[in-house]
C-alpha cells in the first residue's frame, strides 16, 4: 500500500493498485448505471450525446470505456481529434491515428535537432553507425565540425 493522489478528484488515498479513490469509484458505479440505463433506451448514442443528456463528465464516460466496462458500445463512442477534427474512437485518446503518427514524427525530429544543437559530432557517430558506414577519419570529423558550427554561427546571425 502506498499514499497516492486519485487521478480524479486529487485528494490523498492509500492505494492497492487502483489509481482513483473509493469515493470516486463509487461515483464512476453510479454513472455506470445510469449510463447503462441511458444506453438501453438509446442504444447508439455517442459520447456528446450521453454526456449531454445523463449530465456525467465526458472524463467518467471515458474512463468507464477504457477500463472496459462499455465495452458493448465504445464503436458508438466517438470523439473529435484534437488536432484535426475528424471523429476517432476514444479508447485511442486525443488524437485519430494520423495524427498520433505525425506528432510522433515531429518529436523525433525536434529531439535529433536538439541533439545535434548540443553535440553534433556524437549523433554523427551515432547515424554512422547505424548505417554502418565505416568511422570517419579525424579530418573527416573536423570537417563536419567545423560546417555545422559555421551553421550555427549562421544561423545566430540571422535571429
Amino acid at each position: 500500500m502506498r499514499l497516492i493522489n486519485c487521478q480524479r478528484c486529487r485528494k490523498p488515498f492509500m492505494s492497492l493498485g487502483q489509481k482513483i479513490c473509493a469515493e470516486c469509484v463509487e461515483r464512476e458505479n453510479e454513472a455506470f448505471e445510469i449510463i447503462r440505463d441511458y444506453l438501453d433506451k438509446h442504444p447508439q448514442a455517442g459520447l456528446y450525446q450521453i454526456a449531454e443528456d445523463t449530465g456525467i463528465d465526458e472524463g467518467i464516460i471515458i474512463s468507464l470505456v477504457h477500463r472496459g466496462r462499455l465495452k458493448s458500445v465504445e464503436r458508438y463512442l466517438t470523439h473529435k481529434c484534437a488536432r484535426c477534427g475528424t471523429e476517432v474512437l476514444i479508447v485511442d485518446g486525443d488524437f485519430c491515428d494520423r495524427c498520433q503518427r505525425e506528432l510522433q514524427s515531429k518529436v523525433r525530429r525536434a529531439v535529433k535537432e536538439l541533439e545535434w544543437k548540443t553535440n553534433p559530432e556524437d549523433l554523427e557517430a551515432d547515424d554512422r553507425a547505424q548505417r554502418g558506414d565505416r568511422p570517419a577519419s579525424k579530418t573527416d570529423s573536423d570537417q563536419v565540425g567545423m560546417f555545422i558550427r559555421e551553421l550555427h554561427r549562421r544561423r545566430e546571425g540571422e535571429r
